[in-house]
């Protein structure tokens, strides 16, 4: 019984003799006077390669590598004709599945496994006369392939649909594509700060109108925690809109009525409503806005223990400050560090650097156990401890970071190379703060905004461009911007409460 199936092999002759017909036409968009157009050639030649397909002669090997390699001879021959390469004569030998019927009734017939040579000679020079040749010789019928002949004569040898080639060919040959416009995606329209507000002004104002009694509600909500909680501050700081800080400041009202012993724990304290729970290093007390409040209660039990890692953090930061040349040291700005890792971090690096330093008087290398660079020689400098993984860097502000697992040589040989630039970057920091600042201010005042603030991605140097660009001529915008909250971002942006998010480098 003979099972007829399609798989990779036979698609892929099949796909060869479609790309063979596509070579008919030039790249450059010219037709050439072929007389087999790439769907006629193939459906020419489909009953011969029914009959001499080699997934058809698995019973056979020893005639299915001979078609197979007739096959590749084939193919190779009408690749020449087509590149109009010189193409020499070649007899090729099949092997005929069923000799005694013709291959159009191959599909019909499973009993006979009966298999016929054949020669072909390769002689033409002409694709219609070599694929006409192929078929005479398998004792195939030439009808269809002679009716496409007189159509295409009738035509006058032009092929009445021309084939275009894909982009990717003049990609990759680097040729001009002469249908350039059909290839390319058309390029969306850049836009402007003044045409993205004249589209979103109107509904900006209408969220920022509906959204100001709850504005209104946070106010009289936050004076009302520092009041019962004597905070220093209580400030937002996440992702979440307005409706998440109302929702987080009466969870915090609540917990003062629920559990106001322990509440108490906070009193004189700075709350940031941010995105983790945490205790920070420099004593701020962050509550996830996510999170629920039995996390938040659970901190604050917990305050009275954790104040007192509080407490051992400055006089480690300044051993490690002395043993590093007096420069000073900070935490990494990250939400996971909380005080006591930080705490833990300093240690890990003093227990470094003093056991390496141990290590290397005991066997006459030289060192001090007090410190390994010369006092003074990094003032100025701000370092920042971070934990065991990671890479030293010297960030935009010109603090260097630095892992407290790393050797002894590799902080010296960091903190030497960098201590010059890291200065001048810090000082430049500081400058670009102050100028950020004082135009900041200026935008509030020209620009009559309600609040004009910037994204943590985006740079101090990055806002002074936004700022300049806004104040050298605010009528170019197109509309009033009284009352509107602004944000510098990098994407325009209109929330849910009204704020309108910017790019920095806004056109």
């Amino acid at each position: 019984m003979t099972i007829w199936r399609t798989n990779y092999t036979s698609m892929h002759h099949i796909y060869r003799f479609k790309r063979i017909s596509r070579m008919m036409h030039s790249p450059n968009g010219s037709v050439l006077l072929r007389c087999l157009t790439s769907a006629q050639t193939t459906e020419a030649l489909r009953p011969f390669l029914f009959a001499v397909h080699p997934d058809f002669f698995g019973q056979h090997p020893r005639e299915r590598e001979t078609n197979e390699r007739s096959l590749q001879q084939l193919f190779a021959y009408i690749d020449d004709l087509q590149t109009d390469k010189r193409v020499a004569a070649t007899e090729l030998t099949f092997y005929l599945r069923n000799g005694r019927k013709g291959a159009e009734d191959m599909l019909h017939y499973k009993g006979s496994t009966a298999l016929k040579s054949i020669n072909i000679n390769l002689t033409s020079s002409d694709v219609y006369a070599t694929v006409r040749g192929v078929l005479e010789s398998s004792m195939l019928s030439t009808a269809l392939v002679d009716r496409y002949k007189q159509e295409n004569d009738a035509a006058g040898g032009v092929f009445p649909r021309p084939v275009e080639w894909h982009h990717s060919y003049y990609e990759y040959t680097g040729k001009k594509n002469p249908n350039t416009k059909v290839h390319q995606r058309p390029r969306k329209p850049e836009i402007t700060l003044s045409y993205w507000l004249k589209t979103n002004i109107k509904e900006a104002r209408r969220k920022l109108a509906s959204s100001q009694p709850i504005r209104d509600d946070i106010e009289s909500l936050r004076r009302d925690v520092i009041r019962r909680l004597d905070l220093v501050d209580v400030r937002w700081d996440s992702m979440w809109d307005v409706v998440n800080f109302r929702a987080c400041l009466r969870t915090v009202l609540d917990l003062c009525q629920q559990h106001a012993t322990i509440m108490q724990n906070l009193r004189g304290c700075t709350i940031v409503l941010g995105d983790v729970t945490r205790l920070m290093p420099s004593g701020t007390i962050s509550l996830g806005s996510q999170e629920v409040p039995h996390q938040w209660l659970s901190l604050v039990a917990s305050l009275p223990r954790e104040r007192a890692v509080l407490l051992l953090i400055p006089p480690m930061e300044r051993h490690l400050s002395s043993l590093l040349g007096g420069c000073s040291i900070g935490a990494a700005d990250i939400v996971t560090t909380t005080a006591r890792s930080h705490h833990s971090t300093l240690a890990r690096m003093v227990e470094t650097i003093e056991n390496e330093s141990s290590t290397a008087e005991a066997t006459g290398e030289g060192g001090c156990k007090e410190a390994i660079m010369p006092q003074g020689s990094l003032e100025g400098v701000h370092v920042i401890v971070e934990g065991t993984s990671g890479q030293q860097y010297m960030d935009y502000k010109g603090n260097l970071h630095v892992m407290c697992n790393s050797s002894v040589q590799s902080i010296t040989s960091f903190l030497r190379s960098n201590s010059h630039q890291a200065r001048e970057l810090r000082a430049q920091h500081k400058s670009n703060t102050k100028e950020e600042a004082c135009l900041i201010a200026g935008c509030l005042e020209e620009m009559d905004l309600a609040t004009l603030t910037r994204d943590l991605t985006v740079t101090p140097l990055q806002m002074i461009t936004c700022c300049r660009q806004l104040r050298q001529n605010p009528f170019k915008l197109g509309v009033t911007t009284h009352g509107l909250h602004l944000q510098v971002t990098h994407r325009y942006a209109l929330m849910r409460g009204g704020e309108i998010c910017i790019p920095w480098n806004w056109k």
